[in-house]
């Protein structure tokens, strides 16, 4: 009698973006939704000065600052991120990052540039 044994090997890939969000230009006080997909995710945010840290906004499905923003995960595999009432301060760099353990995460940066809805006149003479 043969004894046969199989083996089954599962590759699982944690953290990737599947979709990146875009750039966006928005009035202060509108709400604004950026847009990511993909497994294991979470949203940071760069201020202007580059010299400071990220601010972690949400990791996986816990959101940090609920009353500045919301996350949007349904259907699974998305991961959006709405920035409500947004104020002229919260323009910069905002990164939707892969959570990877071991390993170096995979991001995807998005530029949102707040506008205050004031117009500037220029005469030149």
């Amino acid at each position: 009698m043969t004894i046969m044994y199989t083996s089954h090997y599962v590759a699982v890939v944690r953290g990737q973006v599947t979709k990146g969000p875009e750039n966006v230009a928005v009035l202060v006080g509108s709400d604004v939704t950026l847009r990511c997909a993909g497994t294991d995710l979470g949203w940071e945010s760069f201020a202007s000065d580059t010299t400071t840290d990220p601010l972690t906004i949400s990791y996986k499905a816990d959101l940090a600052m609920p009353d500045k923003y919301d996350l949007i995960t349904e259907p699974p595999g998305t991961y959006d991120l709405t920035i409500k009432f947004i104020k002229l301060e919260q323009g910069g760099r905002y990164k939707c990052k892969a959570l990877r353990v071991g390993a170096r995460s995979s991001t995807i940066s998005v530029q949102v540039i707040t506008f205050s809805g004031e117009t500037l006149l220029l005469f030149l003479h």
